[in-house]
């Protein structure tokens, strides 16, 4: 069977597999450019009520997510389900990590 360039499906686990190694590797070149003094660019986004900051090296499944206080102090976002202002919703588990973006 041929599939169309850019119409290629794969099983759930396939993809959480391939998403799991795609942040794997982001995060492993984010510690090598800290280790080289260049800049780590970090996705950002506001909560719905209009006050908290929360960043994460990608807003994807897989990746770290912190709430970041006015002071730039970061901490772990605590596990549930957050919304970005523009309604993106982050399920977040008990370590920190994003497991779901809606």
């Amino acid at each position: 069977m041929s599939v169309p360039l850019g119409q290629l499906y794969l099983p759930l686990t396939q993809t959480k597999i391939i998403m799991s190694n795609m942040n794997y590797y982001k995060s492993k070149l984010n510690l090598i450019r800290v280790a080289l003094g260049m800049d780590v660019k970090l996705a950002e986004a506001i909560l719905e009520d209009g006050v908290t900051k929360v960043e994460a090296e990608s807003f994807e499944a897989g990746s770290k997510i912190f709430v970041v206080s006015e002071d730039g102090e970061r901490a772990p976002a605590p596990e549930g389900v957050h919304v970005t202002e523009d309604g993106v919703k982050v399920t977040v588990d008990a370590e920190g990590t994003i497991t779901l973006v809606e």
